[in-house]
């Protein structure tokens, strides 16, 4: 099958994903960093002596506290819910060690494809690629031709 647009599959046969959210970083990594920042922070807003002792001298203390603390604990308590949604989607359709092989080469090399599909039929994925870079050229040999993880569709 060779589609003309991604079109093509967005079926219901088909999850389709943009890649970069997924494979541009290393979401374990993320969570277990924002699990424990967070813990951090919350120890600090219960004893704020905690947060002026880590910084001592600093100016305007009550306000760096205010914003580095109080006002940063709601973003992070996102960030951490976001990427474990995404770690375990990604984690359900594909095995862990695949996985950490094409964030390691997608870290280092870059150039990952758009997009991200999953077959449901057939319990297997497959990257679709619509511009090519050098990058996502030399990506795509790694990942389909070198390692053999996946299937790269390109869409002209």
């Amino acid at each position: 099958m060779h589609p003309k647009s991604l079109d093509a599959f967005r079926t219901p046969d088909y999850r389709v994903f943009s890649a970069g959210p997924y494979f541009n970083v290393d979401l374990p990594y993320e969570v277990k960093w924002h699990r424990q920042h967070l813990k951090t922070l919350k120890k600090h807003a219960k004893k704020p002596r905690l947060f002026f002792k880590a910084r001592p001298g600093a100016d305007n203390n009550e306000r760096h506290f205010q914003e580095h603390v109080i006002e940063s604990i709601p973003f992070h308590e996102q960030m951490l819910r976001e990427n474990t949604e995404r770690l375990a989607t990604i984690r359900s359709l594909v095995r862990r060690g695949a996985y950490k092989k094409l964030v390691r080469i997608s870290r280092t090399m870059g150039g990952v494809p758009e997009y991200f599909v999953y077959d449901k039929r057939s319990k297997k994925f497959f990257f679709v690629a619509m511009h090519l870079s050098e990058e996502r050229r030399r990506w795509i040999h790694i990942v389909q031709d070198v390692h053999k993880l996946c299937a790269v569709q390109i869409l002209t």
